[in-house]
């Protein structure tokens, strides 16, 4: 069982919460029992993705610039 929660890139404890069978369609199968998120642990995984999209669009935009800069 699944026990703690990944966000950006740190687990967080997530013990004592209830949890929720996650299925594989194709065979019809349990393939893990996990935690239930809380409503802050959603926020927080919202805030790292968003974090994370924002860092690579930088990243993309400064090797075109630098690519376009040297052409």
């Amino acid at each position: 069982m699944i026990t703690k929660t990944l966000i950006g890139s740190g687990w967080t404890d997530s013990d004592g919460r209830p949890t929720f069978a996650t299925d594989e369609p194709a065979a019809g199968q349990v393939l893990e029992r996990v935690r239930e998120a809380t409503a802050e642990d959603v926020d927080a995984a919202v805030r790292a993705a968003n974090r994370a999209y924002w860092d690579h669009v930088a990243e993309v935009f400064g090797r075109r610039c630098s690519a376009n800069w040297t052409a």
